[in-house]
């Protein structure tokens, strides 16, 4: 049985996002029709979107199921560690394949008794190392540990100094570990300015300087963050061990944590 002068009804073959129409040559009576030849693209171009919608969907689904095959949630430490309070942690994997996490804890997230804590996972086990103090200042609480392998081998612990009641008092100072993080330097400061703050790791660029993403924070409230904190980069040239600031990124309510 013929429909609209073809020889025989359309033959449609589906391959994942890939759609195709394989009609008989149209008879001669129909050839000048444009409306059949409007008719043949419009419904390539459903069948084509619908393929691609359902790619999408398989897609979409096929991404769900690999990524709760993939996400794992362990509980690492908890209230048998020191310090009631535990804030942002830093993980952060060793050339050796050990996983190493630092983090701050102490009586809450102001307090002068707060410090850095370390804690390590051999490769090959399961399970972590007692969280030890790796930084702490007298009088002052620490915050925002940041813990990274550079290329060179050098592990970097970046963390955030409190002189103040709000970070807008902080400071930011560094340790450098030359034995995989199995021992520490002494501190050194790496920005002085008041406001000064550290939270995530550095990005190598390709002519091998690293970047530190930095804020800058201000304003006197605990909970409140002010319209002219900024963001911006310390950035580090190997060959000559010296960090230089980059501009500032500003926003209309504050910008902070880049």
């Amino acid at each position: 049985m013929q429909r609209h002068g073809l020889s025989r009804p359309l033959k449609m073959i589906f391959a994942g996002s890939f759609a195709r129409i394989n009609t008989e040559q149209f008879s001669k009576s129909v050839s000048s029709d444009r409306s059949l030849q409007m008719n043949r693209l419009s419904i390539l171009s459903i069948l084509l979107s619908g393929c691609a919608l359902l790619n999408s969907f398989l897609y979409a689904d096929d991404l769900q199921s690999r990524l709760k095959l993939n996400i794992e949630t362990h509980r690492v430490f908890g209230s048998e560690h020191p310090g009631l309070y535990k804030h942002p942690a830093s993980i952060t994997e060793l050339s050796n394949g050990d996983l190493y996490i630092a983090y701050y804890g102490g009586s809450g997230e102001y307090s002068t008794d707060t410090a850095v804590y370390g804690s390590r996972r051999k490769s090959g086990e399961t399970n972590w190392s007692p969280p030890a103090v790796i930084a702490d200042t007298p009088f002052h609480g620490d915050g925002n540990p940041v813990v990274w392998q550079a290329p060179d081998g050098l592990v970097w612990l970046f963390y955030v100094n409190l002189y103040g009641d709000t970070w807008s008092d902080a400071r930011v100072k560094a340790k450098i570990s030359t034995d995989g993080a199995q021992t520490w330097s002494d501190s050194f400061m790496l920005s002085e300015e008041p406001g000064s703050m550290v939270r995530g790791k550095p990005i190598v660029l390709m002519d091998g300087d690293y970047l530190l993403p930095m804020y800058h924070e201000t304003g006197d409230n605990q909970e409140i963050l002010a319209p002219d904190t900024s963001s911006y980069f310390l950035r580090f040239h190997p060959p000559t061990k010296k960090w230089t600031a980059t501009n500032r990124i500003h926003s209309k309510q504050g910008n902070l944590q880049p």
